[in-house]
């Protein structure tokens, strides 16, 4: 979910339609105040399709470390190994370029 000055969030889902519908009826009253703030800042939405669960699991960390959206929880995603992912702007290059 981006606005105009960068990433929001980054997220994955099985069932696209259903996870965006949800926020399409969202309820301030049942939600918490963070995703309502998220909701009202969002100006489009983009996504990719990976081929497999792993994949997707893949890119959403990559994605998280490298844009540091405001909306993740903690704004990262440590790695799993030593070295697996890195801040730099070759792996900014590496996830704009990079499809699933």
């Amino acid at each position: 979910m981006r606005r105009a000055e960068g990433v929001l969030y980054v997220g994955k889902a099985r069932n696209l339609r259903k996870r965006l519908g949800s926020y399409r009826v969202a309820n301030p009253e049942r939600l918490p105040r963070r995703i309502i703030r998220l909701l009202q800042q969002v100006r489009r939405i983009e996504w990719d399709e990976c081929r497999s669960e792993e994949a997707a699991r893949q890119r959403e960390e990559l994605l998280i470390c490298v844009l540091t959206p405001r909306f993740n929880a903690a704004g990262k995603v440590w790695p799993r190994r030593p070295g697996e992912l890195r801040r730099n702007r070759s792996a900014v290059d590496a996830a704009r370029a990079t499809s699933c």
